[in-house]
């Protein structure tokens, strides 16, 4: 190669080189220290929560039986059938009433005769207290005889009152007589003493003769010997059914596991119970179903949070970058609930601060940031407001950034 050829070139890298440096000492306060920053965020507002997931079954806490009670009678009628849902006071069982319901017929007769004979005595008595005597007489043999009549008339009428005061003695222990046989009636319609579903009917059953599933459900499952460490009774729970999800907290776990303990087993596990809150639609929770539960360890509402790439963790202090007046600062963050690769943040930024998020290990507090920008055909018509000074630095920040 030409000699010529080959000290252009060296002048060429040369005149690079010593323009670069020069470049340099000239815009240095405008090229050092420039963060990218690649994409950006505001915090947000919401609810955070740490939980195990657990599955489940709807069942019922208990079973109540109904069972054949012979010192009623014989059965009449069962008013209830499978699948039934019944309340605290549904008829379930009629025994049989033939016997009560003729001794009622001839109380009611017995009643009825005494009332009327009653009324009777009452309007002889008012007939015989409405005669009237003379006050006059023409000899004493005709008062003699008036006075003998007022004392007959007197005696009568203590007489029909006391027959009055006999048949009311009488009336009231047949209405007494009355109220205990019907009483006893009501004894033979069996009712429920519980809100449920009856789950089985056995006419020929003596022992059970009703079994109704008590209400409300619960749903029960089982915990490992691990989760017994972080699960306890009165704990929160989630359960996922429908577009908004019941809640309900954890009443019981069983001190003793499901299976006897054995070596052979990695781990045993032990029943728990939940109590479901009030539900509205009895078809949220179906007997038998499986269902999904979320036992909640800890939870925050309406709380800020960021992604958790946006936070830089150093030992036990925290911090992020925030974009502030042309420049990225770095604060220090007080955080809380970690989940599902969102962060609480009690205390550092607000909802109106922008953070950088994934921040890399180039950018440096307190300087000027810059960002990618989209890709944009610029007209010669646009650049001839730009001046020399600006394109230049413009371009050796975007060869620097890049």
């Amino acid at each position: 190669m030409k000699k010529w050829i080959w000290s252009s070139i060296i002048i060429l890298v040369l005149c690079l080189i010593l323009g670069n440096l020069y470049l340099l000492k000239k815009y240095d306060a405008d090229l050092y220290f420039v963060s990218k920053v690649d994409a950006f965020h505001q915090p947000v507002e919401g609810d955070i929560r740490i939980s195990h997931f657990k599955k489940g079954v709807v069942t019922a806490q208990e079973e109540s039986v109904i069972s054949y009670q012979p010192q009623l009678g014989v059965i009449e009628e069962i008013l209830v059938k499978e699948g039934d849902f019944v309340q605290v006071g549904t008829p379930l069982v009629q025994y049989s009433t033939t016997q009560s319901e003729g001794l009622i017929q001839q109380l009611e007769s017995k009643i009825e005769r005494a009332q009327a004979e009653e009324r009777k005595l009452s309007k002889d008595i008012s007939a015989l207290k409405s005669i009237s005597y003379p006050t006059v007489f023409e000899s004493e043999w005709e008062e003699a005889q008036a006075e003998a009549n007022e004392i007959l008339i007197d005696s009568q009428i203590r007489e029909l009152e006391l027959k009055e005061e006999l048949l009311e003695i009488d009336i009231e222990d047949y209405e007494l007589q009355l109220e205990s046989i019907e009483n006893e009636a009501d004894a033979q319609t069996i009712l429920s003493t519980t809100d449920g579903i009856v789950k089985s009917i056995n006419k020929n059953g003596k022992d059970e003769l009703i079994t109704i599933i008590t209400y409300p459900y619960v749903i029960k499952g089982e915990l490992s010997e691990q989760e017994l460490q972080s699960i306890q009774v009165g704990q929160k729970v989630y359960i996922s059914k429908g577009k908004q999800p019941l809640i309900g907290t954890i009443s019981d776990i069983s001190q003793f596991p499901v299976n006897s303990p054995s070596l052979h087993e990695e781990t045993s596990y032990f029943p728990f119970t939940i109590n479901v809150e009030e539900v509205e639609d009895q078809e949220q929770l179906l007997f038998g179903h499986h269902i999904g539960v979320e036992v909640v360890q800890q939870e925050s509402f309406a709380t800020l949070l960021l992604p958790e790439h946006s936070v830089l963790r150093n030992r036990s202090e925290y911090s992020a970058f925030v974009m502030e007046k042309g420049k990225v600062k770095e604060v220090e963050l007080q955080l809380g609930i970690e989940s599902k690769g969102r962060i609480e943040i009690l205390d550092g930024i607000s909802m109106d601060d922008i953070v950088v998020g994934a921040p890399d290990k180039l950018i440096k507090a307190d300087t000027p940031f810059i960002m990618p920008v989209k890709k944009l055909i610029v007209k010669s018509s646009q650049l001839e407001d730009v001046n020399k000074k600006e394109a230049t630095t413009t371009i050796l920040r975007a060869m620097i950034a890049n």
